[in-house]
């Protein structure tokens, strides 16, 4: 009698084990359909199979069997959601700077000292530098305010002001202009700022219609939450039917109007400092098209794909070598580590064409990874791939979304065919929104241009 309750308990064990299974897999969208289907079907015929056996060690097989690729399925699982737990929230970083050579120190600071701040903050960093500072001195503090930031670091220079209080996101178009910057200033404390970021994503059915995407790249290293200028903005015109990708580059330095501030003109590249949302809604107005997802990603992230699928194969249009005289780069096919295409796509200089270029060589790269990314050899290497970037990419993609476009790359073995386009300008000087007061290097958009890519995008989503 005992025997044959142990007997059933192993059968309701194995039971357990193959429900857990299934409803793990079905879950779990990394796998075609069909694949899915043959998968369920063998493991109930096993368990039909093992169920009218008496065998304690069939049994203790069968639940092995189902329970290690059920906790394979579970992790895979987490780890792609850990790469998009980055899209609720941005942090503004506020930093309070002095000249290294003023001998100021926390505890010197009185109510005769001079602290100067931009205008341009909005009311929620006003609001939180008031109560930063309430929280740290008892006495009034004696606040002076400025036209930009770039006006705070000057009047800093000037003596004007003793603390300036400075947009972390715009330090890097500081630097543009005062190169000595970080070697001048000493940061006495800085305060961050969660910002809630509205859900902007226009879902499609991945695998089975057109869709657009925004690849974001930001010149930081570190967190991805911390908002900063959008250096590379490439538009990625996806048809799984068709099996093609479009890349469409924009110059960083365009001159379109923000949507996020009144249609106020500025460089493409700030409107990274108020954040991606601001980013992909001022290309949909400027293009005239809807981006369904975006992917922001710093140079970090990107040296961190590459490590783990190894060299990749990228054209190079030009020989030509970079700025520091170190790397040199082939006219034809280059096999680059990952060190050697991130100065392959950061380099402009070299080039007649200069941001234009940088923008296409970008482009290769954005091909070469995803070439690799589709090999055989490497999509059994996706839980590494995903892990190892989790942390340094942020995107509105669903988990679910990507496994399916790599189901239906398992599924079709797609050979995906890609063009390159890019909108071009003409050079200018202009005064900009986040930077007033002065004229800043810009490209004045070409109207043909523009109306050409939407009629290349909306073809390419047919």
């Amino acid at each position: 009698m005992n025997k044959k309750k142990k007997i059933v308990k192993y059968k309701i064990a194995s039971l357990v084990a193959l429900i857990l299974f299934l409803i793990t897999l079905i879950a779990n969208y990394i796998l075609p359909l069909r694949y899915e289907l043959v998968i369920s079907i063998i493991s109930i015929m096993l368990f039909l199979f093992v169920i009218r056996k008496r065998s304690k060690s069939l049994h203790i097989i069968f639940i092995v069997m189902m329970l290690v690729p059920t906790l394979g399925l579970f992790y895979s699982q987490s780890i792609f959601n850990r790469i998009f737990g980055n899209t609720d929230f941005e942090t503004n970083k506020i930093s309070y700077i002095k000249l290294s050579k003023n001998k100021l120190t926390l505890d010197s600071i009185n109510s005769d000292t001079v602290f100067g701040q931009s205008i341009g903050f909005d009311n929620d960093s006003f609001k939180q530098i008031n109560e930063d500072l309430a929280s740290r001195f008892d006495f009034k503090i004696n606040m002076k305010t400025s036209e930009s930031d770039f006006d705070t670091v000057q009047k800093l220079y000037d003596g004007e002001f003793e603390i300036g209080i400075i947009d972390n996101a715009v330090i890097d178009t500081i630097i543009e202009t005062y190169p000595w910057f970080n070697a001048d200033f000493d940061v006495l404390w800085t305060i961050e700022r969660e910002i809630k970021r509205d859900d902007i994503t226009k879902e499609v059915s991945v695998d089975k219609e057109s869709f657009i995407v925004l690849i974001s790249g930001i010149d930081i290293n570190g967190r991805i939450s911390l908002r900063s200028r959008s250096d590379v903005n490439i538009l990625m015109v996806v048809n799984p039917k068709k099996g093609t990708i479009s890349l469409v580059s924009i110059p960083r330095d365009m001159y379109v109007p923000f949507s996020c501030q009144n249609d106020a003109l500025d460089k493409l590249t700030h409107s990274g400092i108020y954040g991606i949302n601001c980013t992909v809604q001022t290309i949909e107005n400027f293009v005239g098209i809807d981006i369904n997802y975006y992917v922001r990603m710093n140079f970090t992230s990107f040296i961190k794909i590459i490590d783990v699928i190894g060299d990749i194969e990228v054209y190079s249009k030009y020989s030509f070598t970079d700025m520091t005289g170190v790397y040199h780069f082939k006219k034809g096919i280059n096999i680059l580590d990952s060190r050697e295409a991130l100065i392959f796509a950061r380099e402009r200089k070299a080039f007649e064409e200069g941001d234009v270029q940088r923008g296409l060589n970008q482009q290769e790269v954005i091909k070469a990874v995803i070439n690799k990314l589709i090999s055989p050899n490497t999509l059994t290497k996706i839980d590494k791939i995903v892990s190892s970037v989790a942390k340094s990419i942020d995107t509105n993609l669903d988990p679910a979304d990507l496994q399916k476009l790599i189901a239906l790359q398992i599924d079709k073995g797609i050979d995906w065919k890609f063009s390159s386009y890019h909108i071009s300008g003409t050079e200018s000087r202009q005064e900009t929104f986040s930077i007033p007061g002065r004229e800043l290097f810009v490209v004045l958009p070409s109207d043909e241009s523009v109306k050409n890519i939407k009629e290349v995008i909306l073809e390419a989503m047919k």
